[in-house]
């Protein structure tokens, strides 16, 4: 696992505002996807799992984040597939795991199916 540093906004029922958070020391534990409602649709994006030092665990856009312990990220491969088509998203999948990547992450929203596979290097 790798160690990371980052922020993230935590919204305050009694001010209604948000504030930010930086946290240092935390650790990244997997790859997610989250969307957002951008009117027409949704808006798919790629996220972070981390743990805090306390034991919170967040799911952060990627960009919140930067990795503090690069030595760990050396040689990894990550990417994205992204499809309409169900049939043609399973061969993807079984394609990219025969090839050494595992899946970190996987989900459906509105017919679209996505997927963020990792391959660590050897």
């Amino acid at each position: 696992m790798r160690k990371c540093s980052g922020y993230y906004n935590k919204y305050s029922y009694d001010s209604g505002k948000s504030e930010k958070i930086e946290f240092e020391n935390a650790i990244f534990h997997a790859f997610g996807v989250d969307w957002e409602d951008v009117g027409d649709g949704v808006g798919l994006f790629t996220t972070a799992v981390i743990e805090l030092q306390d034991g919170t665990m967040l799911n952060l856009p990627v960009a919140n984040i930067k990795f503090t312990s690069p030595e760990y990220n050396r040689g990894s491969d990550c990417l994205t597939v992204e499809t309409d088509d169900s049939e043609h998203f399973r061969e993807q999948i079984k394609s990219y795991t025969a090839e050494g990547y595992s899946v970190s992450s996987t989900g459906c929203v509105y017919g679209r199916w996505q997927a963020i596979l990792i391959k660590e290097a050897v």
